[in-house]
């Protein structure tokens, strides 16, 4: 959920805050978690206790941690008078709220074209869909039980339905030799798994959102962490991993966890480079997949560990730092095309439209050239999204297109979705309402091959949404019940208020 109040958006999940223009500001997460606190308890003071029981409850802290916080948001508002400080009672936020699901502001606002409201919404909810994670909180529903890695008796080649997680290696290994291994090893297993018409592994980008989600510490994963890692992520399978040993003598302890019991076993080969092709070859066998795509050297994009930092600074809004770190990266070796990619998509977060398109154009050749299919989809995605924001329908239709032939090819059932809901918000603008209920459907449809409740949800308030738009009050209560509902069992409590304020809007 996002909030908006005076010119500043603050965003619940990235835990940001940026003015309406895209220009992110620097804040703590605790002061955005107070932040946060204070504007959805707008106009009713919250003492300091309340304060320190919420935010710092885990923290053995002071009130002057409170006192802190309040003067750098204080800061963040200059010459506004944004909090009062009621004697005894605590701290009142002054300012009107409005709230809304889009983590951009209205992207039309710095458009040299004019735009109405619908599209300019439209604009919003597509780029909704390109940062902010749409996996999320899925209910573990079974006790974990431990099986020895010696039965036999489980069905490992069943074929597995929704989508696998590869988490980051643990390395314990001493020296720097073997730094890259933490994520470096996770990337190619992860490129190396086929994806398939049941189920999907999930991208390495993706994974490191789902860990800062999840509140997860990524160099020491416990299988206490495990839970909630499902919770948020949408996952049926999830792999942990430890390197142990000595170079020519490696040893990967591996866990399987599914949502109803656990698998555990040990490979061990004295060439590092064996030793993923036979993890990957293992996990394939688990989920039931295809053939592994052609093994890769471990020179892989995430042997950068600048690329890992880089990452978890957009995630959490700053994009300028991501940004200059990314350009950085790209800049020394162009053929990183994870972090080519991550740079068009801050460059679009940051709303240079144009800088990205032509940043596109001149990665798209060499990616096609290596015949990177999955790089491949995500850019033509970018590329026709580029052209949505700056009113090209004409061109991202084309792009769209493109880039769905190619996400069928793969089998990359999150990208159809996303695709789906663009090609829904560039039908709107025709007005052409029949399409874009069956695009809609089409979208729902995808999230439910991935299992993934966050998705499926927010396909059925964007059907709410289009039957409210035809004044059709049943379709639409129909509609906003679905997302309701599945909001409800899966705890998706951000979800769920915004779903209720949908329901509850006039219905005119």
């Amino acid at each position: 959920m996002i909030y908006q109040t005076l010119n500043h958006h603050v965003c619940e999940e990235a835990l940001s805050v940026t003015i309406v223009d895209g220009t992110p500001l620097d804040i703590r997460p605790k002061t955005c978690q107070l932040l946060l606190l204070l504007i959805k308890n707008s106009g009713k003071p919250l003492s300091k206790k309340m304060l320190l029981e919420t935010v710092w409850k885990d923290s053995v802290v002071s009130e002057q941690v409170v006192f802190q916080s309040i003067n750098e948001i204080r800061q963040l508002f200059p010459n506004e008078n944004v909090i009062k400080t009621i004697p005894k009672q605590g701290y009142l936020w002054l300012p009107e709220v409005g709230s809304f699901d889009s983590v951009t502001a209205e992207i039309a606002s710095h458009s040299t074209q004019p735009a109405n409201t619908m599209r300019t919404q439209t604009q919003a909810n597509v780029l909704t869909v390109l940062i902010c994670s749409l996996f999320a909180a899925v209910v573990l529903m079974f006790a974990f039980k431990t099986y020895d890695t010696s039965t036999e008796n489980q069905n490992t080649h069943q074929q597995l339905k929704g989508s696998i997680m590869i988490l980051p290696a643990q390395n314990h290994i001493i020296g720097n030799d073997h730094n890259w291994v933490r994520l470096g090893m996770m990337d190619q297993v992860i490129q190396r798994l086929p994806n398939s018409k049941h189920n999907a592994v999930l991208a390495t980008d993706y994974v490191l959102q789902v860990l800062k989600r999840a509140n997860t510490p990524k160099n020491n994963i416990q299988v206490k962490d495990i839970q909630q890692i499902f919770q948020v992520s949408g996952a049926e399978l999830i792999v942990l991993s430890k390197l142990l040993g000595t170079p020519h003598d490696y040893q990967l302890v591996y866990t399987f966890h599914y949502r109803n019991h656990v698998k555990k076993g040990v490979i061990t080969n004295g060439k590092i480079q064996s030793l993923i092709d036979d993890f990957s070859q293992l996990i394939a066998k688990q989920i039931g997949g295809g053939a592994l795509s052609p093994s890769l050297t471990y020179d892989t994009d995430f042997n950068n560990q600048m690329l890992g930092t880089a990452i978890e600074r957009r995630d959490e809004g700053n994009y300028q730092l991501a940004k200059s770190m990314l350009e950085s990266i790209v800049l020394s070796n162009p053929n990183n095309y994870t972090a080519q990619r991550i740079l068009i998509e801050v460059l679009l977060r940051l709303k240079q439209f144009e800088k990205a398109k032509t940043h596109i154009k001149n990665v798209l050749p060499a990616v096609l050239k290596a015949k990177d299919d999955g790089q491949i989809t995500q850019l033509l995605y970018l590329q026709a999204l580029s052209f949505y924001v700056t009113y090209d329908d004409k061109a991202s239709t084309k792009f769209a297109e493109q880039a769905l032939r190619s996400a069928k090819k793969n089998n990359d059932w999150l990208l159809m979705a996303q695709i789906k809901n663009l090609q829904a918000a560039i039908a709107l603008n025709t007005q052409d309402y029949e399409l874009v209920e069956k695009l809609y459907k089409e979208e729902k449809e995808h999230y439910q091959v991935l299992r993934c409740p966050v998705g499926e949800a927010q396909s059925w308030a964007n059907l709410a949404k289009l039957a409210k738009i035809q004044k059709q009050l049943e379709k639409f209560q129909y509609s906003i019940e679905q997302a309701i509902t599945i909001a409800k069992h899966r705890n998706l409590d951000s979800q769920l208020d915004y779903f209720l304020e949908t329901k509850h809007m006039s219905f005119n």
